[in-house]
C-alpha cells in the first residue's frame, strides 16, 4: 500500500464512522517514509513494524473510546484496540485483596475474557497492582466486510470492558469494598501497543 492508500482507506473510516454517528479524532503520528518500505534491513524492518500509517481514535456514545490502528507493514490488516484504565481507589482496593481473592479475581477475569473475541494483555505495575486491561482485535480490510468487521470489532471490545467492571464490582463487593461515584473505573486513555 502506498501513502496515498492509507490515505484513502483512513478517509474511507472515518466517513464510515461520521455517517453512523460516531465522533472521531486522528491521532498526530510522525511523518510516513516517502520511499517505499525495505524489507532487507532487520533494525530497519523491526523499528518500522511498529510505525503506523494512522491512527483514529473513536469516542462511542455510552461506551469506551477505541482506536483504529493501521500498521504501515501490514497490508490487509488493521486493529481495533482498547485500554480501560482502573482509578487509583479500585487499584488499592485489588492489591489489598487476600492474596487467594486477587487469584480468584484475575482468574475469572482471564476466564471470562479468554471466551471473547478480542486479545487481551493486562497491565500490572509491580507485579500485584492491575493498572489496566488493553483488547485488540485484528480486522482484515476487504471491501464488502470492513464496516461489519469495524462495528463487530467495536463491539466485542465494549463487551469485554463491561465483563471486567462487572466481574471486578462483584469480587470487590464480595470482599466488602464499595466505591462512592467517583472511583469508577477510567476507560479513557489511548492503547499504546498492539505488538
Amino acid at each position: 500500500m502506498s501513502t496515498d492508500d492509507f490515505q484513502d482507506l483512513e478517509i474511507k473510516i472515518r466517513d464510515i464512522l461520521d455517517r453512523n454517528g460516531f465522533a472521531s479524532q486522528k491521532i498526530n503520528l510522525k511523518k510516513l517514509p516517502d520511499k517505499p518500505i525495505q524489507q532487507e534491513q532487520p533494525a530497519q524492518k523491526n523499528h518500522l513494524l511498529s510505525a503506523d500509517a494512522f491512527r483514529i481514535r473513536v469516542m462511542q456514545p455510552l461506551r469506551f473510546s477505541v482506536e483504529i490502528v493501521k500498521p504501515l507493514q501490514l497490508k490487509d490488516f488493521l486493529f481495533l484496540a482498547g485500554r480501560l484504565n482502573f482509578s487509583p481507589q479500585h487499584q488499592t482496593a485489588i492489591e489489598k485483596l487476600d492474596s487467594n481473592k486477587r487469584f480468584e479475581l484475575l482468574d475469572e477475569l482471564r476466564l471470562e475474557l479468554g471466551r471473547k473475541a478480542p486479545t487481551v494483555k493486562f497491565d500490572f505495575a509491580n507485579g500485584k497492582t492491575l493498572k489496566a486491561i488493553e483488547c485488540m482485535v485484528p480486522v482484515i480490510i476487504t471491501e464488502h466486510d470492513l464496516v461489519k468487521d469495524l462495528f463487530t470489532g467495536m463491539d466485542a471490545i465494549n463487551k469485554s470492558f463491561f465483563t471486567v467492571i462487572f466481574v471486578l464490582q462483584s469480587h470487590l463487593r464480595k470482599a466488602g469494598v464499595n466505591f462512592t461515584q467517583e472511583g469508577r473505573a477510567d476507560a479513557r486513555g489511548s492503547f499504546d501497543g498492539y505488538s
